[in-house]
């Protein structure tokens, strides 16, 4: 652009007109510089948030699950057991309703439905090990939040808090408008140490990789979409049990408008 400069020496109203002109190219060179790092930023946000939705989708179909569900049908068929059939036909509703068709964001009541599907997989697979409660707060079922997110966190609450346990378990989601919606999932497993709680929070603070990838991967992917504001939050006491509280703006629509305010809307405010 240096070749379309203005250059004069007259000392005259030319030369000052010659002087605006340069500085109106200096400007349009400066705000075009502006845009097209603006353009990479949000692109590289783009692909960030791709990469999490991948590795999310990939985490729905955990090789451990699968395996293990199978095996569990495997041998209900060869005992003849009648639950072979619907453990099957649980397992292909799961995997329809995970694969996704472009729908970024689900009500709750569709969300929960996925979550029910799975939980009654695994209450076969673990013969009733736990018991599950599951409260939706009034209003909630029609609300939108991020499709696939609560899954992993019920998955997660199973495997490291109710598996093993020695005594009977109990798994709740709860979900309730509270500055927003709020959905808690709350088992009374084997909980973490405050070492291990304090790393994981930590971990899900300052981004990057974490041990918790189910818990990771849904934080993040709550945070690009709406923003710092929300996203996860974790409460565990040793041998007592787990709590994961996820935060989500209040939505009616499944279309966000970007001055959507951080705080969420209150229930009485018309969209």
């Amino acid at each position: 652009r240096n070749g379309c400069r203005f250059a004069a020496s007259s000392g005259d109203e030319i030369e000052q007109l010659g002087n605006s002109f340069n500085e109106m190219l200096d400007r349009l060179d400066e705000l075009n510089r502006q845009q097209l790092a603006a353009e990479i930023e949000i692109r590289n946000a783009q692909l960030t948030a791709k990469q999490f939705e991948l590795n999310l989708l990939q985490s729905q179909i955990n090789p451990h699950f699968l395996y293990n569900t199978l095996k569990t049908v495997q041998y209900m068929v060869h005992v003849q057991d009648p639950r072979a059939e619907q453990m099957i036909k649980l397992l292909i509703h799961l995997f329809r309703t995970g694969i996704s068709k472009g729908e970024k964001l689900v009500t709750v009541s569709e969300e929960i439905k996925h979550v029910k599907t799975y939980l009654e997989i695994q209450q076969i697979r673990f013969s009733g090990k736990f018991q599950v409660d599951i409260h939706l707060g009034e209003g909630t079922e029609k609300l939108y939040l991020l499709k696939l997110t609560l899954q992993p966190i019920v998955e997660n609450a199973i495997y490291h808090g109710l598996e093993l346990l020695d005594r009977p378990g109990m798994l709740r989601v709860e979900v309730e408008i509270k500055d927003g919606l709020v959905v808690k999932v709350e088992d009374n497993g084997n909980g973490m140490t405050q070492e291990r709680l304090s790393l994981i929070r930590e971990q899900l603070k300052r981004g990057g990789k974490a041990e918790s990838i189910g818990l990771f991967n849904v934080h993040e992917r709550i945070r690009l979409f709406f923003g710092h504001d929300y996203g996860l939050m974790v409460d565990s006491t040793f041998h007592k049990g787990t709590r994961v509280t996820l935060r989500f703006p209040y939505l009616i629509s499944p279309v966000i408008e970007h001055s959507l305010p951080r705080e969420g809307l209150p229930p009485d405010v018309e969209r």
